[in-house]
């Protein structure tokens, strides 16, 4: 959601946002993310995908800085990028 409406995306849902996984996640700030669970993971990544938004994967050192995760080194990243915040 922040790289959405940090480019001011008009063209796809700020709903449809990033996606984290590993331990870190326990150390994101809960107004900026929430704990789900793998069904409602799958089913946003199918929602974001049917959007016609492109999926990537990777460990990204500044999501982790942003969201304030200690470790970077367990944080894992699928950005549903859109055209206006393809700076990935």
């Amino acid at each position: 959601m922040p790289c959405r409406t940090g480019n001011d995306c008009k063209d796809f849902d700020v709903e449809l946002g990033c996606t984290f996984l590993g331990p870190a996640v326990r150390d994101v700030d809960p107004e900026v993310g929430r704990m789900v669970t793998m069904d409602e993971a799958l089913e946003h990544l199918h929602r974001a995908t049917e959007s016609g938004l492109v999926s990537c994967i990777g460990k990204f050192k500044g999501d982790a800085l942003a969201l304030g995760v200690k470790d970077h080194t367990k944080l894992m990243t699928i950005c549903h990028c859109c055209p206006s915040s393809s700076g990935r």
